[in-house]
């Protein structure tokens, strides 16, 4: 949290929770030497425990979460129909975000 002081010593917090945080991304996995799109993978947005936003990728394989979320550290968990996870750190800074292309071992 940031703070301003005036003269009068009052502090006033200011947050950085943006109206609506755009993330961005891909999940794939191999397969016989190919890669694939991760079909119907749920997607979380998670800090500590907390879920701040959710949602499941395309038939291609991309996702797009959108959502109030503050500036900061959290862990974006990728979880595939067949139960495997991936848990990738990601720091939110601003109002859209590209998460890249991530893979999940379904080994």
């Amino acid at each position: 949290m940031l703070d301003l002081k005036q003269g009068t010593g009052l502090s006033i917090p200011l947050r950085t929770k943006h109206l609506n945080t755009s993330i961005k991304g891909s999940c794939e996995y191999e397969d016989q030497g190919q890669l694939q799109p991760l079909r119907g993978a749920k997607i979380y947005l998670k800090k500590n425990e907390q879920i701040f936003l959710e949602g499941q990728s395309q038939l291609d394989g991309t996702f797009h979460l959108n959502g109030r979320v503050d500036d900061g550290d959290y862990r974006l968990l990728i979880e595939g129909q067949d139960g495997k996870i991936l848990n990738h750190p990601i720091n939110v800074k601003g109002f859209s975000i590209e998460a890249g292309r991530l893979f999940i071992n379904k080994k």
